[in-house]
């Protein structure tokens, strides 16, 4: 299955204020943004046996922004998943993803990023493991995904669930996981310049607020638990 779309829109903000460098105060800025991009997608399934079966994805997007970054991006990704019935009590799902960004910001007097030109590199790869480990009564859940990304390096996020069914309609289920947010190239190589100040030999300086090439990833624990009732069962 292929699906592809494009689309191209001008938005209009005639209320925008900027800092600026050479004036006092902020100015107002009539901006039009010019906002254009494609898509194409490619999905290849196929079923091997009745207990196994996976799944091939490709994508590519392009887009272009007039806006004060004045940015264009094309993202290609590949991506695969195959389901494996272990037996008659356990399932595994496994797989992994590749994306490739490559950017390219004109930048503007207030906005612009460090260096304009920027490729990025994620891979990653997932297995996760289904156990019913008293069949219809205990399932046990756990895996794992693991990335490595341009910006920040190596990352796991680990995840375990447990899933009891007190009957049929009701159940009880708890689970922890730990999550990552990377880094983006906006968090390491932005540039914002908030105004402006005169040194003492007369020179004009600007005063710019710069992202942190350093940054690290931003991690979460989450511990969760439940009660699930269904109010009719077919």
């Amino acid at each position: 299955m292929t699906r592809l779309w494009w689309k191209a829109i001008c938005t209009g903000d005639p209320t925008y204020t900027l800092p600026s460098i050479l004036a006092p105060g902020p100015l107002p800025i009539e901006l039009s943004i010019n906002v254009s991009g494609g898509y194409i997608e490619s999905i290849w399934r196929h079923t091997q046996s009745s207990r196994s079966d996976f799944t091939l994805t490709g994508t590519f997007d392009t887009y272009e922004r007039g806006d004060l970054l004045n940015d264009h991006r094309k993202t290609g990704s590949l991506d695969f998943r195959h389901h494996y019935q272990l037996n008659e009590r356990q399932e595994l799902v496994w797989g992994g993803t590749y994306r490739y960004t490559d950017g390219e910001s004109k930048g503007s007097n207030w906005l612009s990023l460090v260096p304009p030109n920027q490729t990025e590199n994620i891979f990653s790869v997932f297995v996760q493991d289904e156990i019913a480990a008293i069949q219809d009564k205990l399932y046990v859940t756990v895996g794992s995904k693991f990335e490595n990304n341009t910006y920040s390096g190596f990352a796991a996020m680990p995840t375990a669930r447990v899933l009891y069914q007190l009957n049929r309609r009701q159940s009880v289920w708890a689970a922890v996981s730990h999550a990552v947010r990377s880094p983006t190239e906006t968090d390491t190589s932005l540039r914002l310049n908030v105004g402006a100040t005169t040194l003492p030999d007369g020179t004009l300086a600007a005063i710019s607020a710069l992202g942190n090439p350093n940054i690290k990833d931003e991690g979460l624990t989450a511990y969760e638990a439940g009660f699930r009732d269904r109010k009719s069962v077919v």
